[in-house]
């Protein structure tokens, strides 16, 4: 994984800044310029919670945005994080330019699959005085916390209190069975098996003489089946003769209303018939009449284009009125060309208005800002160190400036106002003639439209004539036309109140053959049900004798269902008590075989706490010391390279993970190592725990030459540039080192 372009927006003090990171990068500046920003703006794209950089906004903006491209294994990451002032952050993270993650916690988890949070903040990233701190707190208690923690060896210690939990829930399982177990009387399992033995000596026989009365029993159902069968078809006979005999009265009632109805419905279609012949006396009246409203159509129609002839006066009035109208337009062309140039004087004296206003704004704001500078900043315009002399000068400049802005305002402004005034003049007369020659167009339109409609008009009223005399009009008054129509409206809406009682004749003809049909077949369903009727016979004494015959084979029956029922009972009994004998002897072999999982259990879970999790044996142990043995291979690998003094042959680890250094004199710890060497051990073990522990071989270091003097500066910088050449290396610094040569370097200057 490789670093490859950083982009701030409103970061800090950075309102826009590009930095490629491709080379690695040496960040230089004075104090307060924004170095270390540009280091917690990559720490913010992997941080899980963007609350704590709040601070970061640029002061006066609502927002800041960081964008971080990088690789990894052939594959380009961009990562675009923004926070807001008023609002949630936002994140969006693409891989080869297809989105994949679009919030912020879904980023988040993506980008912990290439750089884990915590290895970036606690190796990778170094801040201010953070070289040597990881060194210092191994030889402080609590150290081996720390360096276990990056390890990932401090997981077990919560699998080491789990299974001490779990062995303590194990043990109070156990003793609970084992006092349970206690309770149950000895000889349990014994006495159990002698009572089922008689009980089920017991059930047998009352099973034996069930199967007797079974057979009794059902010989006496099968009587009363049989007996209840004629039963049954007697019972069927005397419902059929009931069921005939209500359909009979039914019947004879229904067909006396038919024929009361059949015979008002033929009284109804005589009516009918009268009316059919009063409808067509009407009809002919009807036909004689029709005429007169195609009459009235036309008379009304020849009245009508009769008014609408248009006055001729009129016409040659509006003839001189369009004359007068075109004399008015001949210099409208004049007017046009002259309107032109007038409007582009005024625009160009606006433009030049404009840019005179501009140039007195900004001389204004310069002047402005002059007077809110103090001694301390450097002159805007040469930027040279101000003095007060100086800056009694720029503002006399300036207020100079502002007068000579202000004289040629004024002097355009009057200008301006003397050619808007002839170009409104010009506009106003051209406007005047638009409008006459609009309406000259217009009355022309009009007057051309108005005599061919006459023509049009009097050539209608002819051919309306004509229809007239076709249609049989014979120079009637309209009131008698009128009087015709009404005359006509009058049969018609009879004729049509006929029509509707006439529809009705053919309702009730078919109504009458359907209540005839119907009535026929009442009366043959009424014969059919009487012939049913006398063929079926049903004798009341004989349907007694059969039911007494029947109840009295019921009653043996009730009284061996009886028998049968008590020897159920008893066998229920029986076979609760030996569920509940069987219930409480699966209950203890239940609890047996409970109390002895948990016993091997807790026996499993006491070995794993003390053998398997405990802190100094086990797997912890075997973890520790695999660890501890490529670290001490790495480290003392690392510093003989940075450090290089023959004298040193090796670095190792005591149990507690205090570092001792092997020389040609023996051991010693590291608080007899100079200052220097001391930064060259920290910078060794941290390049050693990224090779171990971390994706990506990369170093992000805030001012990592503050505490050293001149000659460890040196020194770490030609460690760091054998870091930058296998790796990539970030770095911030004030401080020039000679030896330090990073590839790039970025120069922070100017507040």
């Amino acid at each position: 994984m490789r670093l490859l372009n950083l982009e701030l927006e409103n970061w800090a003090c950075h309102e826009r800044l590009d930095v490629d990171l491709s080379a690695g990068l040496q960040i230089e500046g004075r104090n307060g310029v924004g170095k270390s920003s540009i280091l917690e703006a990559i720490r913010f794209v992997f941080a899980k919670d963007a609350r704590r950089y709040k601070g970061k906004i640029k002061n006066g903006k609502k927002a800041a945005t960081v964008r971080l491209e990088f690789g990894r294994d052939e594959t380009s990451y961009r990562v675009e994080k923004s926070m807001h002032l008023n609002k949630s952050s936002t994140a969006s993270l693409t891989m080869n330019g297809n989105l994949v993650a679009d919030n912020p916690t879904s980023v988040y988890n993506s980008l912990q699959d290439c750089l884990d949070e915590r290895i970036f903040d606690r190796l990778l990233y170094v801040p201010q005085g953070g070289l040597t701190e990881l060194v210092d707190r191994l030889s402080l208690k609590g150290g081996r916390q720390e360096l276990d923690s990056l390890l990932g060896l401090d997981k077990f210690d919560l699998v080491y209190d789990g299974v001490g939990r779990e062995f303590i829930e194990r043990k109070a399982r156990y003793e609970s069975y084992h006092e349970e177990f206690r309770r149950y009387p000895e000889g349990l399992e014994e006495s159990s098996e002698k009572e089922m033995r008689v009980l089920n000596l017991e059930m047998d026989r009352i099973n034996r003489r069930g199967e007797d009365e079974r057979k009794r029993l059902n010989e006496l159902s099968g009587g009363i089946q049989k007996l209840d069968h004629d039963i049954e078809d007697m019972q069927k006979t005397r419902e059929k003769r009931e069921e005939l005999n209500e359909r009979m009265n039914e019947l004879r009632v229904k067909i006396g209303g038919q024929e009361s109805e059949i015979s008002g419905l033929k009284k109804d279609l005589e009516q009918i018939d009268e009316k059919r012949k009063k409808t067509a006396v009407l009809l002919d009246k009807e036909k004689n009449l029709e005429k007169y409203e195609r009459i009235r159509e036309l008379l009304s129609e020849l009245k009508s284009n009769e008014d609408r002839l248009v006055d001729r006066k009129g016409i040659e009035k509006d003839r001189d009125k369009l004359e007068n109208l075109r004399e008015t337009l001949v210099k409208k062309r004049e007017i046009r060309e002259r309107l032109g140039g007038s409007e582009e004087r005024v625009m160009t004296l606006e433009r030049a208005l404009a840019a005179c206003r501009q140039r007195g704004k900004e001389i204004g704001d310069y002047l402005k800002g002059l007077e809110g500078l103090d001694m301390a900043a450097k002159c805007p315009r040469c930027g040279r160190p101000l003095t007060e002399k100086h800056l009694a000068i720029e503002k006399k400049v300036a207020r100079d400036e502002v007068r000579k802005a202000y004289i040629e305002i004024k002097a355009v402004e009057k200008e301006l106002e003397k050619d808007s005034k002839t170009w409104k003049e010009l506009e106003k007369r051209f406007e005047l003639m638009k409008k006459n020659g609009i309406e000259a167009e217009c009355l022309e339109k009009d007057l051309s439209s108005r005599e061919r409609e006459n023509r049009e008009i009097l050539d209608r009223i002819d051919k309306l004539k004509r229809k007239l005399e076709d249609s049989g009009y014979s120079g009637e008054s309209q009131s008698a036309v009128e009087s015709r129509i009404a005359e006509l409206n009058s049969i018609r809406g009879e004729i049509k109140a006929l029509g509707k009682e006439i529809e009705k004749g053919e309702v009730y003809e078919k109504g009458l053959r359907g209540i005839e049909k119907e009535n026929t077949g009442l009366k043959s369903e009424l014969k059919k049900a009487e012939e049913e009727f006398t063929g079926l016979e049903f004798n009341s004494d004989t349907f007694n004798s059969i039911q007494k015959e029947r109840n009295s084979l019921n009653d043996d029956r009730y009284k061996l269902k009886g028998e049968m029922e008590r020897g159920g009972f008893r066998i229920k009994e029986i076979e609760g008590k030996v569920d509940e004998i069987d219930k409480v002897m699966r209950n203890f072999a239940g609890l047996k075989d409970r109390m002895g999982k948990a016993g091997r259990e807790m026996n499993l879970f006491k070995e794993a706490r003390d053998e398997v999790f405990h802190p100094n044996k086990g797997i912890r142990r075997y973890y520790r010391e695999l660890y501890m043995k490529r670290l001490s291979n790495l480290l003392t690998y690392y510093f003989r390279e940075i450090n290089q003094n023959p004298r040193y042959r090796e670095v190792m680890f005591d149990k507690d993970y205090r570092i001792l250094i092997r020389s040609n004199e023996g051991e010693f710890e590291i608080d007899q190592l100079s200052g220097g060497e001391r930064v060259q051990l920290a910078l060794a073990l941290r390049i050693s725990l990224i090779e171990l522990l971390s994706p990506v071989r990369m170093m992000v270091l805030d001012e990592p030459f503050g505490s050293l003097d001149k000659e460890h500066r040196e020194i770490l910088g030609e460690a760091l540039n054998k870091i930058a050449s296998d790796g990539q290396l970030i770095l911030v610094t004030h401080i020039h080192v000679e030896s330090l040569n990073l590839p790039k370097k970025l120069e922070l200057g100017g507040y």
